[in-house]
């Protein structure tokens, strides 16, 4: 776990919107590398936009992984084209970047975290962490706490998903944000908790914002179709968090969409 500062009080935005890019899985032949520059080119339009990097970046075929190794493109090649891709964005848009299990299948055969060679490369090795991580954004008078993690195990369903989505607020059941890929759903679910205010004598209510975040894969004689999964959405997740400015309430206005 990796806690990670990140301060936009400088910014004088009535909101933000946070990118969590991630399931791109650059190299598979489903990859709609068009969709994915089309989101970068909307992060660069922007001067509110920012990213989250959610893992599986590059589809990564390994000899004892589940993916075809004899119709993928080469590893290194993938590493080489996402830095290509992804360094079109700005380092200072970066708020954080976690790994994924499509990237952590070198780590298991070789011992080598190649996803911290590519945040080196896009010069945001700093806010790099192979787990999770929860980030500290101030944003005015806010603070949003904001915990990341790219999923792990099945979820073919999209019960499975939310369950899986349940399980890791479950950690920190305080944060604002909790933002989770690896199933390639786009979904988002609200939940709630009590917490004791130890400092006020009291019990507060907290809500929480749940987001699967999406992929950039398509279905089509891909690995879906092949498992027998069902088609998803193409596209990652942008999450719009408001100023405190624009309310007349004290609360932490957020909202989720999957199109730029």
């Amino acid at each position: 776990m990796k806690y990670i500062k990140q301060n936009l009080n400088h910014c004088n935005f009535d909101e933000i919107e946070i990118v969590a890019l991630g399931d791109l899985h650059i190299g598979d032949n489903a990859c709609d590398v068009k969709l994915l520059k089309s989101y970068i080119d909307y992060i660069n339009s922007k001067e509110n936009v920012y990213v989250i990097g959610i893992g599986d970046y590059l589809n990564n075929a390994l000899k004892l992984s589940k993916t075809d190794v004899y119709n993928a493109v080469a590893p290194q090649k993938e590493l080489e084209m996402a830095v290509e891709i992804l360094s079109k964005i700005p380092t200072s848009r970066w708020l954080a970047m976690t790994t994924g299990n499509h990237e952590v299948r070198t780590a298991k055969e070789a011992g080598i975290d190649i996803n911290e060679f590519l945040a080196y490369r896009l010069g945001i090795e700093d806010i790099y962490h192979k787990g999770m991580c929860i980030i500290d954004l101030k944003f005015d008078s806010f603070t949003y706490w904001i915990m990341i993690h790219h999923g792990a195990g099945g979820g073919a369903t999209k019960g499975g998903a939310m369950n899986k989505m349940q399980r890791l607020s479950d950690i920190i059941p305080n944060a604002d944000l909790v933002l989770m890929g690896h199933t390639h759903q786009s979904m988002l679910a609200w939940d709630s908790c009590y917490f004791i205010d130890k400092k006020h004598y009291k019990m507060k209510k907290h809500n929480q914002l749940l987001v699967n975040t999406g992929s950039m894969l398509g279905y089509r004689d891909g690995y879906a179709e092949g498992m027998m999964l069902k088609p998803s959405r193409k596209g990652n997740a942008i999450v719009t968090l408001e100023s405190p400015k624009n309310k007349k309430a004290n609360f932490k206005a957020m909202k989720a969409r999957w199109n730029v």
